[in-house]
């Protein structure tokens, strides 16, 4: 009856000193009592459409920040301004911060977080400006072991200058560039030659 008026008795005895008042958070009926008939119902597979949902717009956002931070790029270049700009990294750190810690979100997560864009960012705007500064204006550029990964960046850096860019590789070439499985069958006429292969053979081909 006590617990009417908020009271709750360790005893079968309403009467004695251990009766104690219920806590604000607490049901006199138990923990399952607060539960709605929502709540009772999501089923695991339901949160993990929604982390699936969160993680796509998460994404969405990424990349709408790739895109404006190709127009800061942009802007920066018409202005004559540097790519790096150390105190806004700074104050976007620190506005990151604080937001997360309003939202009961880890601070140190959220400049983690921050950097990585920022990063991104910084790359984004980086290799936007080379290739506005487009050097190669036609100029030739083989890359000997174009194929593997370090090879095929050479080869689309170089073509985003300008560069006709020709590969010398035994494997492959990526798509729509010029290849020979030799180097040694190449006139060797080109205005740039960039060996992309493993240490062995870059000293046999030097050589």
């Amino acid at each position: 009856m006590l617990e009417r008026f908020g009271y709750r008795c360790r005893e079968a005895n309403p009467c004695t000193p251990r009766c104690a008042p219920i806590e604000r958070n607490q049901s006199p009926r138990g923990a399952d009592a607060a539960m709605t008939p929502e709540a009772e119902n999501v089923t695991l597979e339901d949160l993990r459409r929604r982390l699936t949902d969160i993680d796509r717009q998460l994404i969405a956002l990424v990349a709408e920040r790739k895109a404006v931070s190709e127009e800061v790029a942009r802007v920066k270049r018409a202005t004559g301004k540097p790519t790096r700009d150390y105190g806004r990294e700074r104050e976007v750190i620190l506005g990151a911060r604080a937001a997360a810690a309003e939202r009961g979100v880890s601070p140190a997560l959220a400049e983690e977080l921050l950097r990585l864009l920022i990063r991104s960012s910084l790359t984004t705007q980086e290799q936007a400006s080379v290739i506005a500064r487009g050097t190669g204006s036609g100029r030739r550029a083989l890359v000997i072991g174009g194929a593997g990964k370090m090879g095929s960046w050479f080869v689309s850096f170089l073509a985003s200058q300008g560069f006709t860019v020709e590969v010398a590789d035994p494997a492959a070439a990526p798509e729509g560039v010029a290849r020979v499985a030799d180097w040694r069958s190449t006139d060797l006429k080109h205005d740039y030659i960039l060996l992309a292969t493993p240490l062995g053979i870059t000293d046999a081909i030097l050589r």
